[in-house]
């Protein structure tokens, strides 16, 4: 028999397994979707944007059927579970008040704040993503990531979910996966804004989600530098079409 026992890969002790989704894919918020609050709630709407019709009306109903997948989450013996925030239900209109005024939608926090507290029952760390592809509607009308004030909108989300969530949320990542998101919404628009080859709005877009991590970054430590702050890359390597070629 061939011995394989070199080619077994040993995890530390304190690695943490998890499981994960995003609140748009999994859901099915009711003041979000039936509202089209949201930019990826809007762009289900239109007609040839989704090849089979599907939206996210229901998605599976997280929002109703946590605590059945949190029971499942224990049974696997995972330690782990990632989320992301709702900005459109927890923002739903465009601001007016002044930035020390903004609040978060009351019956969205109390949702969120029984998930993760619930999840931290079970033994289980909470991992929070800020941004998951989603914006809110009144935000994606500005500009969305290419908005000259997306940044500073970002930094008063950060803010207001640190308030929130702060002592229930143990890593929190600011951007999922930003440079996917550009590819998808910029180069190729299979993703809202659907824009096509737009390599400026994509360098924009750099900027700005550059600018509103950093911003983010500040907000949800709070001048506290135990509190554990990244964003979540997204690693693939991609082949030239013509290797001779210096770009």
């Amino acid at each position: 028999m061939t011995d394989t026992s070199a080619n077994i890969i040993k995890f530390p002790e304190d690695f943490l397994w998890g499981v994960s989704a995003s609140h748009f894919q999994i859901e099915g918020y009711p003041t979000e979707v039936e509202s089209r609050l949201s930019d990826w709630s809007r762009w289900t709407e239109e007609e040839g944007r989704i090849l089979d019709g599907s939206n996210a009306d229901r998605a599976c109903e997280f929002h109703k059927r946590y605590l059945d997948d949190i029971e499942l989450i224990g049974e696997l013996n995972l330690k782990a579970y990632r989320t992301s925030l709702n900005w459109a239900a927890l923002m739903p209109e465009a601001p007016g008040t002044a930035v020390s005024e903004r609040q978060f939608a009351p019956l969205v926090v109390e949702y969120y704040r029984d998930l993760f507290s619930r999840l931290k029952e079970k033994g289980i760390k909470v991992f929070v993503t800020l941004f998951h592809f989603c914006l809110p509607d009144w935000l994606a009308e500005e500009g969305g990531w290419t908005s000259e004030r997306i940044a500073e909108e970002f930094e008063v989300f950060a803010a207001l979910a640190r308030k929130h969530f702060g002592d229930l949320v143990d890593y929190w990542m600011t951007v999922n996966e930003p440079m996917a998101y550009i590819y998808q919404g910029y180069v190729a628009g299979n993703w809202p804004p659907g824009a096509s080859h737009d390599y400026l709005g994509a360098f924009v877009t750099i900027r700005s989600m550059l600018a509103a991590h950093a911003r983010a970054y500040h907000a949800l430590k709070g001048g506290d530098e135990a509190v554990q702050v990244s964003f979540a890359n997204h690693w693939r390597p991609f082949a030239p079409e013509r290797k001779w070629s210096p770009l």
